[in-house]
């Protein structure tokens, strides 16, 4: 009976979990790039503006605009976010419960 504890046992072992892995990984690639959209400044000049305006953190004018746009909910745990009106903020604790 040969020994699981030999080191070709467990470069074996470990190779067809990376493999499985790297396999895995590559479907999760797939599918993630399938569903992203992407967006130019152009598309989005007209909602800038406006996200100028409303967000309470200048580094998240981007997601606003992106927001206003598409017409959908920032996912943010930051409570200043909060401070604004016109774009719903969710946070994990509010997702998790969707």
């Amino acid at each position: 009976m040969k020994s699981e504890n030999t080191p070709e046992h467990y470069r074996r072992k470990h190779y067809y979990r990376k493999k499985e892995l790297d396999e895995l990984i590559t479907k999760i690639i797939g599918i993630a790039e399938f569903k992203i959209i992407y967006f130019s400044e152009n598309d989005l000049k007209k909602w800038y503006i406006e996200a100028k305006k409303i967000s309470p953190d200048p580094d998240d004018v981007a997601y606003f605009a992106l927001a206003l746009y598409l017409g959908c909910p920032i996912w943010s745990n930051d409570k200043r976010l909060k401070e604004q009106n016109k774009v719903r903020i969710i946070t994990t604790k509010e997702l998790a419960q969707i």
